[in-house]
């Protein structure tokens, strides 16, 4: 091969690398920035002036699948519930099963539904446990740009000497989201909950009050 051929061979590799390179970096665009979400502390509205439970009230780590475990929202069609994507860049700060005992115990709390409302069992004796799961937690998405979010809880209310669960219920909410942002997704998830913790305790007054 010739001086001449390798100098243009040579030019021509450069050429096609400035090339590659330029397209490079003209297709590289903004990575979006990571979002995180937690759930509200609740109004809960005029709490009970005495606790209807006089004890320890103990909820349970709240079980679910690892699907339900994972921090990224989750998202489905509307028309194709059955299957569910994580959203990129957008995540819980923390485990949906985790946020949502920490929730609830917080608006057991300020409802005054028991003397003590707790997670770790240490000391007195509970007198009820609440054993919880995830069951769903994800949004919905519709065609027209509408969002809404599925909220699904399972309960089994067991009194502390290891007796027959006392309660054993299922609550479903849906509730429409503001738009379809994952922002009023979160929005709306809190909406959903507060209503499912309303029904809970309505369900659970006459079991504390037997205790």
């Amino acid at each position: 091969m010739s001086r001449r051929a390798a100098t243009s061979r040579a030019g021509m590799f450069r050429l096609l690398f400035l090339a590659l390179l330029l397209a490079g970096c003209a297709g590289t665009g903004t990575v979006p920035e990571e979002r995180y979400y937690r759930l509200a502390t609740l109004d809960v509205g005029a709490p009970f002036e005495q606790p209807p439970l006089a004890g320890v009230l103990y909820v349970e780590r709240i079980e679910a699948v690892s699907l339900f475990r994972d921090r990224a929202l989750l998202y489905g069609a509307a028309d194709r519930p059955q299957q569910l994507q994580r959203h990129h860049y957008h995540y819980w700060a923390g485990s949906p099963p985790l946020l949502v005992r920490d929730q609830l115990v917080q608006y057991l709390r300020d409802r005054g539904l028991a003397e003590r409302v707790t997670t770790e069992p240490m000391g007195r004796t509970p007198v009820l446990r609440l054993r919880l799961e995830l069951r769903d937690f994800s949004r919905r998405l519709h065609g027209n740009g509408q969002a809404a979010v599925r909220v699904e809880l399972g309960l089994a209310v067991h009194p502390a000497n290891g007796a027959p669960p006392l309660l054993v219920r299922r609550y479903v909410r849906e509730q429409v989201a503001a738009n379809g942002s994952p922002a009023a997704a979160v929005t709306a998830f809190d909406r959903a909950l507060a209503e499912v913790y309303g029904e809970m305790v309505e369900d659970l007054l006459p079991r504390v009050a037997q205790r």
